[in-house]
């Protein structure tokens, strides 16, 4: 029984190597499924809009955008207490740190962060959250708050 093991275990490391593309998985081994993971959605909960808001804030006034910062927090945690008033002052402190973490961030990234591209995308999404919509983007193309390195993007 040992030795069938170690055979297996043998076998998976020697398939493994180094990022080959072989047709044998541990899913397949295992029993599993060979399809891929269904994209990743994002969450629509008032972390997930505080943090999208907060850093679509700080993106747009890197990039001269002219509108009014607070105004948009303002508007935001207002909508956000009507929904849900227990939660203010959780959802008040994440804006504020992913608003400065996002800004602080950017200070030190040059001029050439604001891309026409990264432009028509913040374009976007600024008029969204000013428009009193502030569901996170789940196109994928967006401003990206969703993924680890996405308040950035």
């Amino acid at each position: 029984m040992e030795i069938k093991i170690l055979a297996v275990a043998a076998a998976t490391v020697i398939l493994s190597g180094c990022g080959a593309s072989l047709p044998a998985t541990t899913g397949s081994l295992f029993g599993g499924t060979t399809q891929p993971a269904a994209a990743p959605v994002a969450q629509n909960d008032n972390v997930a809009r505080a943090m999208q808001v907060g850093g679509t804030a700080a993106r747009a006034q890197k990039c001269g955008f002219n509108f009014d910062a607070n105004k948009l927090r303002m508007q935001f945690l207002a909508a956000e207490g009507a929904t849900a008033p227990s939660d203010v002052a959780k959802t008040t402190q994440i804006y504020d740190s992913a608003y400065r973490g996002v800004a602080k961030a950017l200070s030190s990234r040059s001029e050439d962060y604001c891309s026409q591209a990264k432009a028509t995308v913040l374009k976007n999404a600024l008029a969204r959250h000013m428009a009193g919509d502030y569901a996170p983007d789940n196109s994928g193309a967006g401003e990206g708050a969703q993924t680890s390195a996405g308040l950035l993007q």
